[in-house]
């Protein structure tokens, strides 16, 4: 086979399920033998299992498309059970939840409604939390449950001017009825779109992150829906959901852009209070703030404080990872300073900028209109 494998899962040690463009494949997990294979075209991002492992569910339908959108069961053997079709609106590459009464939660829209959807396992609806006629859900954002069945769900409501929306999380009980909403910020001062998976941990708290935005954030609730706390991204971006271990630690995967080449944090840990994306030594001894104003055309300011003498490098660089200028290349001692950046003869986009000392490394996201 020739080409990116879309998905794979793997239930009970049985059954190895392989996603590969319009055709999963059946595939025995200890010695990689294909059982069997299925066409089904247009299948999306994710497969998730049954409780009992014995069913897969995932959605089809062509993107960007007035075609048919399907929520479809087959058995892992390849049998077709039932689909639901959706005909309009919104289409969801997120993951399909499903809870231990096999009950599964999808975003979905049909015309005039648009929301999280609750069907039992024979197909049929259980209910429809319908969004307000100004809120919309994202493409990759997929719901969650607590350990007392509440169903955690993201959202973001329009208001003018266009970059003014504001990110919601919202909960409701096992019959769909809201528990509480809560407003986590602004798409553009904060980020707060989020385009990826919610998870609630044993104690009930919430956690979701940025996608998109002029800053980029990561937020924990607790159970009422208050915001605990807040951090700090730096202008990495947040797509997937993060893996909680026993004690509590997240580990959070992030990154700038598919094509920026030097990442210098894929992966962070933070315990349940954090105070930054690095460790508190970072924080007392070294800042780095974000360009004013953003977007500029075609100047803008980039400011920095040191709290100890360091080697300072301040570089430029566009998405490509490309060395774009350095403001800064010298030995330092403590203070607050400024550096004008200028993308006079620069195209529209966005560049980086990063901070190199001694002992540290920072990086932020700016962006040029023109």
């Amino acid at each position: 086979m020739i080409g990116l494998f879309r998905v794979v899962l793997i239930t009970n040690n049985i059954h190895l399920i392989i996603a590969y463009f319009d055709t999963f494949y059946i595939v025995e997990p200890q010695n990689g033998l294909i059982l069997d294979s299925v066409y089904v075209p247009y299948i999306s991002d994710n497969i998730v299992f049954s409780t009992g492992g014995d069913t897969i569910y995932f959605f089809t339908g062509r993107y960007g498309t007035q075609d048919l959108k399907k929520l479809n069961a087959y058995s892992v053997h390849g049998e077709h059970i039932w689909s639901v079709n959706f005909r309009l609106g919104s289409y969801n590459y997120g993951v399909p939840l499903v809870d231990n009464s096999n009950r599964i939660y999808i975003y979905a829209a049909e015309p005039g409604l648009k929301g999280l959807y609750s069907f039992n396992s024979d197909g049929t609806l259980s209910w429809q939390y319908q969004l307000d006629s100004n809120e919309v859900y994202s493409n990759h954002s997929s719901p969650t449950i607590d350990a007392n069945g509440n169903i955690i769900l993201s959202s973001a409501k329009f208001f003018e001017p266009a970059f003014s929306d504001s990110g919601y999380i919202t909960s409701l009980d096992y019959n769909g009825n809201v528990n509480w909403q809560t407003n986590i910020g602004h798409y553009w001062d904060d980020g707060a779109f989020v385009n990826s998976g919610l998870v609630s941990d044993a104690e009930g708290k919430i956690y979701c992150g940025s996608s998109s935005g002029n800053n980029t954030n990561f937020w924990c609730l607790d159970s009422n829906g208050t915001i605990l706390w807040k951090l700090d991204l730096e202008g990495y971006q947040y797509d997937t959901s993060p893996a909680i271990n026993s004690e509590g630690t997240l580990y959070i995967g992030t990154h700038f852009a598919s094509l920026y080449q030097e990442h210098q944090r894929n992966l962070i840990a933070v315990n349940d209070n954090p105070v930054s994306v690095g460790d508190d030594y970072k924080e007392m001894t070294f800042r780095l703030y974000q360009n004013f104003p953003n977007p500029f055309n075609p100047e803008t300011h980039i400011d920095f404080m040191l709290m100890e003498s360091s080697n300072v490098r301040l570089t430029v660089y566009n998405v490509l990872g490309q060395e774009i200028k350095t403001l800064v290349n010298e030995e330092m001692i403590p203070g607050y300073y400024s550096r004008i950046f200028d993308g006079s003869d620069l195209p529209s986009g966005i560049y980086f900028y990063e901070l190199v000392t001694d002992k540290v490394i920072i990086t932020k996201k700016m962006m040029l209109i023109k």
